[in-house]
């Protein structure tokens, strides 16, 4: 779901709204890949206007900018010059530290949760707003069409300066959009904005349906793996250095180890000439399943298990390499937190819920409460 962020005409013209908005984007505490169109609302000014952010304008912030449905929301930016930036990429939450972070700015009027499949919303954004920028981590890049490039060089040279210059970014470059958002681009229509928004909320139902599963076997199974499932994710979400991504990367082993021990515990026997100790979490991984997809008599047992087993060789060994390789990076430790999220999803799958749930993970603090119990009885 794309988010329109909005601006009122303060006499300083949109480059500073574009600058406030990079800043907050930069500043996200995990990298941001957002593609930002931009331009005036065809709205027009109030007459009756007080200060920098005139009286009407201001309502939009008294009013919930997540949950506006159409009608009010339209009476109200219906009645300005707005500036605004149709932010396609942020996270609901990403969304709303934004518009926490730009609170602070006089001119900022609010941000509203754009529905491409509503009518009105096309016509505002969809219709009117212009391709302007990617940012893809602390690169910029400059957006234009391919008519822009065909003869004269039409493209923005000064802006393009501007922010080269500016030194919000590692890197400022051009991007050619080639047709898209031009009139030659056959899906710039309300239609196709309605199966871009119901393809996005249907993804957005797998993928957390995905998520709830993972979490609800692991935490069966042992809650110590979903402590260290926690940790990969916050030092994830928390990491700026390449030392800090490996802090995640270590999360990960410690979950795949945990997560073998409790799938498949060591034993001293030998599986296909491979030991299953405990060190041998990773083919102990293998033997789940293929222990798992043998009792189901998959008629593509073979098929999956090389599937299966091709993953688990490469990510448990993407987990030892980000432990001990410093020049991990942000889009490395994302991949593994996520790869280690899906095989998890696909081993835990192989077999039913059990009806009795498992104890090893609760054996230690058992432990302790049992010897405080009895000596308490003495």
């Amino acid at each position: 779901m794309p988010y329109a962020v909005h601006f009122v005409e303060s006499g300083h013209g949109w480059r500073d709204a574009d600058r406030r908005m990079f800043t907050v984007l930069l500043g996200m505490p995990t990298r941001c890949h957002v593609a930002i169109r931009r331009g005036s609302l065809p709205i027009y000014r109030l007459t009756d206007a007080e200060g920098p952010l005139p009286r009407r304008a201001k309502s939009m912030l008294d009013l919930n900018p997540f949950d506006l449905s159409s009608a009010p929301y339209i009476d109200a930016i219906g009645r300005h010059e707005l500036y605004a930036l149709l932010v396609q990429g942020l996270t609901r939450k990403q969304a709303e530290l934004a518009h926490s972070r730009l609170t602070r700015y006089s001119d900022y009027a609010g941000t509203v949760a754009v529905q491409l499949d509503d009518e009105t919303h096309w016509l505002l954004y969809g219709a009117t707003l212009l391709h302007g920028y990617r940012l893809v981590g602390n690169q910029l890049r400059m957006q234009h069409d391919a008519a822009a490039v065909a003869g004269d060089d039409e493209r923005d040279l000064g802006s393009f300066d501007y922010w080269r210059d500016s030194g919000l970014f590692d890197d400022v470059i051009w991007e050619n959009v080639g047709l898209k958002a031009t009139m030659f681009d056959g899906f710039e229509s309300a239609e196709h904005g309605a199966v871009l928004a119901e393809a996005e909320d249907l993804l957005d139902n797998l993928l957390e349906g995905v998520s709830r599963e993972v979490m609800l076997r692991v935490g069966d199974l042992d809650p110590g793996l979903v402590e260290s499932l926690h940790a990969a994710l916050l030092a994830l979400s928390a990491a700026r250095t390449a030392e800090q991504y490996a802090q995640s990367g270590l999360s990960c082993r410690r979950f795949l180890k945990r997560l073998a021990d409790r799938l498949f515990p060591a034993t001293d026997e030998t599986r296909n000439g491979r030991k299953l100790g405990q060190d041998k979490w990773k083919n102990r991984l293998w033997a789940f399943a293929e222990d798992a997809l043998g009792s189901s008599e998959a008629a593509d047992f073979q098929f999956r298990l090389d599937d299966l087993g091709k993953r688990i060789d490469h990510w448990t060994d993407a987990s030892n390499k980000a432990v001990h390789r410093p020049a991990i990076t942000q889009i490395g430790a994302t991949r593994l937190v996520v790869g280690l999220v899906s095989l998890t999803y696909d081993l835990i799958l192989l077999v039913e819920p059990p009806t009795e749930l498992p104890t090893e993970g609760y054996e230690a603090h058992a432990s302790t409460v049992f010897r405080r119990l009895l000596d308490d009885s003495d």
